[in-house]
């Protein structure tokens, strides 16, 4: 495999999809073939992702359009940001793993902002940074739910059942209004871990190598 760019790889999914499941296997399938990787998320650690976050857990509350708004302002940081923004490891041939980006933005927000003003909101973000693939794990809801349940013990805003039938609908209306000209994969999340990944390993493995 060549390690002279670095790719850009999105993992989407409802609350309990096995999202990060699937995005750890491949981290670690990367690094077992020598290619650097640097693991990431949204909203960020960083200090407009810490107030989104305390939002979402509850600690703290604000106006739905503030939250839309927040999680643009802590897109467009973490793609430029000059330390630690994703722009900079993949000029320097590091893949990026990133969980969530500008579509998880409008499926979650959308309930409370106009869609079309998130997808203006984010049009920089997309201008600057798009994926080369964004991976959907497309798992029944009900099922996600029931994960979520027997796993967690505190929910996040987004977690309930109902919620996550509305975020489902969401992304698939994102993806099929806003996503022509996106590298977007369904993946079936109702299979077994290994079988998912093994689909996964298989489209990228392709690109990369």
């Amino acid at each position: 495999m060549k390690n002279n760019k670095g790719w850009f790889i999105v993992f989407e999914g409802v609350d309990g999809s096995g999202k990060s499941t699937q995005m750890e296997k491949l981290i670690s399938r990367l690094k077992m073939h020598n290619q650097k990787v640097f693991e990431t998320c949204e909203p960020t650690p960083y200090a407009i992702g810490t107030m989104i976050r305390e939002t979402l857990q509850h600690k703290s509350t604000m106006a739905p359009e503030t939250l839309g708004a927040l999680f643009v302002a802590d897109r467009l940081e973490h793609i430029l940001n000059s330390e630690h923004g994703m722009l900079q490891h993949l000029g320097q041939g590091t893949h990026v793993i990133c969980s969530r980006y500008y579509f998880s933005n409008y499926a979650f927000q959308s309930e409370y902002v106009p869609v079309d003003w998130l997808v203006q909101a984010n049009s920089l973000s997309k201008k600057l940074l798009k994926a080369d693939f964004t991976f959907y794990i497309n798992t029944d809801p009900a099922r996600c739910a029931q994960r979520i349940l027997e796993n967690r013990n505190n929910k996040e805003l987004f977690e309930t059942e109902e919620k996550i039938h509305k975020a489902h609908n969401a992304f698939m209306s994102a993806f099929e209004n806003f996503g022509s000209d996106e590298n977007i994969i369904l993946i079936d999340g109702n299979r077994d871990v290994e079988s998912i990944h093994t689909e996964i390993w298989e489209i990228v493995s392709k690109r990369i190598s």
